[in-house]
């Protein structure tokens, strides 16, 4: 499945390339396009919420990611901004603590097995980038291995599972539009909440991090950090009304290889997953050695030109007493004195 999204955009680049008339102007989307893995989600799959007369939409249209090597970029394009929707009550159903905003961000390397059993298993990597969400009575904001998860939905007037999510946006003629980014909404990675039925103990598909092992610390971007770091809106179908944000983690946090990445709001109400690949990563060389026994220090510098190297006396911190330091004259009067002595007393044997 990954395998195939690759060859596809391997597709899309040499297109893209062939239409490019200069060579300036394809190197530089060659680099852009290898450095971002994007993927674009439906749009107008949501149900909106009304406020009077104004409809709030909660549409993500797609994210992306990148790895430079050292850092590992995340970036998500939605029409609902990162601070969520301040809100008490959608038609009969209550907002616990007045907002319905986004979820934590889901990592999943296992290479098999489906998002339920790996999250089960603390299988799956979690990031916790926002504050204010539902996880915050659990957990602060960072990198978490062996995580466990829940689903909030009851909490913020949303559907409790996948299967439920499509069924109420396909109630109102719009399924067609319905898909998780890379994945289809059915997709057996999904496993059991593709279910759509209701019933008592039915688990709810979970989007919010409860706790696990904290491994490192995780940055929120802003639309303009990741503008500077190449994020393009070319990939995206749908850019109307949207807001763009994210988070950085360093790279070292993560494993290789093939992985699938996962975002939920907390109502359900839309997600998306991103199907990637992380390569070896290559941790900086350690610096040479310091070199404590001054053993390769260069030889000292006689700044006055004459041979002796160590003419200056040593500083005293001590300046309330000056040091009577002995002028060359007086010291030459001494050697004299020596010399002399040294010669009468030879000849005298």
């Amino acid at each position: 499945m990954i395998s195939k999204k690759l060859n596809h955009k391997l597709l899309s680049s040499l297109f893209i390339f062939a239409s490019i008339p200069t060579l300036i102007a394809a190197t530089a989307i060659n680099s852009q396009a290898q450095t971002w893995d994007y993927s674009a989600d439906g749009v107008g799959d949501d149900l909106g919420v009304w406020q009077g007369n104004h409809r709030n939409s909660f549409d993500m249209l797609g994210m992306g990611i990148k790895d430079d090597g050292k850092n590992v970029y995340v970036g998500i394009l939605s029409k609902l901004n990162h601070t969520g929707l301040n809100i008490d009550r959608v038609g009969t159903w209550d907002v616990e603590n007045n907002n319905i905003g986004y979820g934590d961000f889901f990592f999943d390397f296992t290479g098999g097995g489906n998002f339920r059993d790996n999250v089960k298993h603390g299988n799956v990597l979690g990031v916790k980038f926002l504050w204010g969400n539902d996880s915050d009575p659990y957990i602060g904001t960072g990198v978490y291995d062996n995580i466990q998860a829940i689903g909030v939905q009851d909490k913020n007037a949303g559907y409790g599972n996948i299967g439920r999510y499509y069924n109420s946006v396909n109630y109102y003629g719009r399924g067609d539009n319905v898909s998780f980014g890379d994945l289809a909404w059915n997709d057996n990675y999904w496993g059991d909440y593709r279910d759509s039925t209701y019933g008592y103990g039915r688990e709810f598909t979970p989007n919010i991090l409860t706790g696990g092992n904290r491994v490192g610390d995780v940055s929120f971007l802003n639309y303009s950090a990741l503008y500077e770091q190449g994020f393009s809106l070319d990939s995206f179908s749908s850019t109307e009304n949207s807001y763009l944000f994210g988070f950085q983690i360093s790279r070292d946090l993560l494993p290789s290889g093939d992985f699938v990445a996962s975002f939920f709001q907390e109502c359900l109400n839309d997600g998306m997953a991103l199907l990637g690949n992380l390569n070896p990563f290559d941790p900086p060389t350690d610096p040479p050695p310091v070199d404590d026994d001054n053993s390769g220090d260069p030889p000292p510098v006689d700044d006055d030109g004459d041979d002796n190297t160590f003419d200056v006396p040593p500083f005293d911190n001590d300046t309330s007493t000056p040091q009577s330091v002995p002028e060359p004259s007086g010291l030459l009067g001494l050697m004299g004195v020596g010399w002399l002595a040294s010669r009468l007393k030879k000849k005298a044997s």
